[in-house]
């Protein structure tokens, strides 16, 4: 059955694609971020793809295998069905340089003010490379050093005016993120999932 579109107000979304380099598995993460206004325009959505552009490059890129690939950024407003996009080829590999712990994805928790189900959003981040896990647990310097990454993009989004945020389709609304944890567990990876990372 297809997904029925829910509009979100005030929200962009961004899609970080990647393959896993040799055997073409796509590996998607998606990221919502709240715009000045309940209809983004153009020029919100091109600028959000912008934030990521930057964080991938100089920040996201050192938490994944080299075995990964962004390959694209999708951006797309959440307000309408027909709606502004922006798309940005990329060409980025990873910087982890040991061999890869491909099948695992830490999770990284996003948490809007509220205790409230709709204000969670999570990320099941790109895989590490080996060695950043003991046993069935990610080690406490990798989830640090996840949650520094994930503060950068908050920060850099927060001061050009487009907070990260958690996005509720249920109530169509968005909210800022205002804390960013992770979970200890190692996670499986699935490939080709819909919406995988949102």
């Amino acid at each position: 059955m297809a997904d029925v579109f829910q509009e979100v107000a005030a929200c962009v979304e961004v899609a970080i694609k990647a393959e896993y380099v040799g055997f073409g598995s796509e590996l998607v993460n998606v990221l919502n971020f709240q715009t000045p206004t309940a209809a983004p325009a153009a020029d919100d959505v091109e600028t959000c793809v912008s934030i990521v552009d930057n964080w991938v490059t100089t920040v996201y890129k050192d938490m994944f295998s080299h075995d990964i690939r962004v390959k694209r950024l999708e951006g797309k407003s959440r307000a309408a069905s027909v709606a502004p996009f922006f798309n940005l080829e990329m060409d980025q590999l990873g910087t982890e340089w040991d061999v890869d712990e491909i099948a695992h994805a830490p999770l990284v928790l996003l948490h809007g003010p509220l205790s409230s189900r709709h204000q969670a959003g999570k990320c099941f981040t790109f895989a590490p490379q080996q060695g950043v896990a003991s046993g069935s647990q990610y080690l406490p310097i990798h989830r640090s050093n996840l949650v520094l990454a994930f503060t950068i993009l908050k920060t850099q989004a927060q001061t050009l005016g487009y907070p990260l945020a958690v996005a509720s389709p249920e109530l169509r609304t968005c909210v800022g993120v205002a804390s960013i944890t992770t979970s200890p567990k190692l996670t499986m990876m699935t490939t080709r999932r819909p919406l995988f990372g949102e």
